[in-house]
């Protein structure tokens, strides 16, 4: 996952599964917090893997999707709806689908409102 808006902002990013929050100011990069997430499920593997490979199925149990859309191999629209208080937000993205069956493993490529990369 990266954030970025331009040279000189905020930026996130994750690599292997740790996240950071960086400064870049003046062509330096200042590190300013930086998280780790994991997610433990005690669910069936095969189960957990036809949720997040089977979009339908994935729009299914997520709480803030309400819609995705195919639009081409493994290409879809996901419409996204957030509510601040009482005040509903909606936006739609697209993402990109790999999976590999034998080895259980799904990786969904997006960027969100063009600055959230993940």
């Amino acid at each position: 996952m990266h954030f970025s808006r331009s040279a000189d902002v905020l930026s996130y990013a994750t690599n292997k599964g740790a996240c950071r929050w960086q400064a870049h100011l003046g062509g330096k990069t200042l590190t300013v917090m930086t998280m780790k997430l994991s997610y433990r499920i005690n669910k069936n593997i095969d189960l957990i893997f036809d949720y997040l490979s089977d979009m339908q199925k994935f729009v299914s149990v997520h709480p803030v999707i309400f819609r995705i859309d195919a639009t081409r191999n493994e290409s879809y629209l996901v419409h996204v709806r957030i509510k601040f208080g009482f005040i509903p937000f909606s936006f739609s993205h697209p993402i990109k689908i790999e999976k590999s069956i034998v080895e259980k493993k799904i990786i969904i490529h997006t960027t969100i409102l063009k600055m959230i990369e993940i």
